[in-house]
């Protein structure tokens, strides 16, 4: 309703024309929350959509990084149980060479090999853990890129973007 003027009157409608308006404003009503109810069921369908592309173009690669993990972890141990082992051989090794030598004072020179035994234990368990965390890491970067590359276009097909071309550049760019 318009407001007033100055040289105005308000003009109430008839008792018909008003249950008509009446009738229509209600009808008006319930069809803007039927459009309404439509566009969120069609987004939640959208929603579902994307969710369940995304997760068919994702699996792959978390599968295949969640492997390359486990195999990770495994060489890690593996190697580092190694390196306790050259260790334990050294620490076992120095004392048992000091009882078989006859003079200890004399011949020293033999617990060399147990001391170089103990050092490269200690470096190699290290060595191996550090090398096993970065090709995980390295491994779990590009991965890492490669779901965003999928998420991207997954969330392209479902909602497309303004820029095309800037998306599709962004999408190679995590590729890359």
């Amino acid at each position: 309703q318009s407001e007033l003027g100055p040289n105005s009157f308000h003009v109430l409608p008839d008792a018909p024309t008003s249950a008509r308006l009446e009738r229509y404003l209600k009808d008006q009503n319930k069809e803007s929350l039927r459009e309404i109810n439509e566009l969120s069921q069609s987004a939640q369908l959208r929603r579902a959509a994307f969710l369940t592309d995304y997760k068919a173009a994702t699996e792959p690669i978390e599968r295949l990084q969640d492997a390359a993990n486990r195999i990770a972890a495994k060489f890690a141990s593996i190697g580092v149980r190694f390196g306790y082992i050259l260790n334990a051989g050294g620490l076992v090794a120095v004392p048992a060479i000091m009882e078989l030598l006859p003079e200890p004072a004399v011949d020293r020179s033999t617990m060399v090999w147990s001391a170089l035994l103990f050092a490269a234990g200690i470096l190699s368990a290290a060595a191996i853990n550090y090398l096993a965390y970065c090709s995980s890491f390295k491994t779990g970067e590009a991965w890492a890129d490669e779901l965003n590359a999928r998420a991207m276009e997954t969330s392209a097909i479902h909602y497309p973007p303004k820029d095309e071309a800037r998306s599709r550049m962004e999408i190679n760019l995590h590729r890359t």
